[in-house]
């Protein structure tokens, strides 16, 4: 009789060889798993560090013009995405904005959109022209090492990870969001005429072209508004022509037109009676006000009295940030407290304010108005309108009845699409 142990022995042991080699296949199968999956995260965290730093790139273009400030836009974009980006992880670990975010590219025509990754192109697949090309911000981040746990079996220690972002700012809007409850009309019928004014008929808005005949468009030159002087005088709340005209006295500064006065303006967004807690809540954004171009809005006939008589309200966004200030013939505010609001923008002296078409007629009632733009405006303080203190600047607080006094900045941020040539929006496109 033949014994089998020998031919049982023997296929055990090749079955253990394979189970081992099978083992060790699983094994390294399950581990390049798990690397794949922690690379996959890794690339959809630079996905979202690139996406936040180029919407946050593009947001300078919300408060600075590019007409005005193409350099200091520039330099601020790639400031904020490397900043954005850098508060952002890649396996734990902090991206380093200055190395791994290693291009933030700013096209601002259409010339440049190769440049940004992307051919600007209209909806019929036309190129944009130059003249109305989005503003765009492309952020790459690359991180040149992340290690790998179970691929290093194998000799691979690491992979490069990085990813890219495209944002955009169109160059016009449908509405504004955190809106302070002042209203005051577009410009621009200047009396009397001054020289270097721009008289024509207004024209809301045609982005295509000019940009309508209002405040900032590319008619009148938006260096020209950059740091304008506007007066709200108390006295004309509910009287008096659409046109603006040049302030009188030492508020008018050096240099020819740098102050106006509207016709009329008013307060609007809380129903009568107003009381102290409307109008702090109202000015102090708690909560936002938000509009839009097209719907009607009521401006309120007593509010600018009950302004006027809690003069507190307005001295408490000055006491804010009591140390900025305008200076005469400047860009912009200087003197921002740097470390409540490192952007100078973020300062509750500068609001976003509702601007109507001039040609409405004033009238002592409540009135509907329609938004036809938003723009920033700087809050730059108060002045008296009798005695000593008649067209002077106080920029520490205000007194009842006193003038608003602030200063045009520009463009400001908002959402949808439409004809407001002043509203900055943000969108990723790629």
């Amino acid at each position: 009789m033949r014994s089998h142990g020998g031919r049982l022995s023997s296929t055990r042991g090749v079955g253990l060889f394979f189970f081992a080699i099978s083992l060790v296949v699983i094994v390294g199968m399950a581990g390049l798993a798990v690397d794949l999956g922690m690379l996959l995260r890794t690339r959809n965290e630079a996905q979202r560090a690139a996406d936040g730093a180029a919407l946050a790139g593009a947001s300078a273009f919300t408060d600075y013009p590019p007409l005005v400030y193409p350099t200091p836009a520039s330099d601020t974009a790639d400031a904020r995405a490397r900043r954005v980006a850098a508060k952002n992880t890649m396996v734990g670990v902090p991206i380093d904005g200055a190395s791994e975010v290693v291009q933030v590219t700013v096209c601002q025509s259409a010339a440049q959109s190769a440049a940004c990754d992307l051919v600007m192109r209209n909806s019929d697949g036309t190129p944009v022209a130059a003249a109305g090309a989005p503003i765009r911000v492309l952020v790459k981040i690359r991180r040149a090492a992340v290690p790998t746990a179970f691929a290093r079996v194998f000799g691979v220690t690491s992979f490069p990870i990085g990813a890219t972002a495209v944002a955009e700012v169109a160059l016009s809007g449908g509405g504004a969001k955190c809106i302070v409850p002042l209203a005051m009309p577009d410009a621009w019928t200047h009396s009397p005429p001054e020289s270097g004014d721009l008289i024509i008929n207004y024209s809301p808005s045609n982005p295509v072209t000019h940009g309508g005949t209002g405040f900032g468009s590319n008619f009148r030159n938006p260096e020209l508004d950059v740091g304008l002087r506007v007066q709200l005088r108390t006295a004309n709340t509910s009287g008096g022509t659409e046109s603006y005209s040049t302030c009188t006295g030492a508020l008018n500064g050096t240099g020819g037109n740098k102050c106006v006065t509207p016709g009329w303006w008013g307060l609007w967004g809380a129903t009568s009676p107003v009381s102290v807690t409307d109008l702090n809540n109202a000015f102090g954004q708690t909560p936002c006000l938000d509009a839009s171009i097209g719907p009607t809005y009521t401006l309120k006939n007593g509010w600018i009295g009950s302004l006027e008589n809690n003069s507190g309200v307005v001295s408490s966004i000055l006491s804010a940030d009591p140390s900025a200030v305008w200076p005469d013939g400047a860009m912009e505010p200087s003197g921002v407290d740097p470390v409540k609001y490192p952007e100078w923008i973020d300062s509750p002296r500068v609001w976003t304010v509702g601007l109507f078409r001039p040609t409405v007629v004033p009238q002592t009632s409540d009135k509907e108005i329609a938004f036809v733009n938003f723009a920033r405006f700087f809050f730059e303080g108060c002045a008296g309108t009798t005695g000593p203190r008649a067209g002077v600047l106080n920029t520490n607080g205000c007194n009842p009845g006193d003038d608003l006094i602030a200063r045009f900045i520009g463009p400001a941020p908002g959402s949808g699409s439409g004809p407001g040539t002043l509203i900055r929006t943000l969108r990723l496109v790629k």
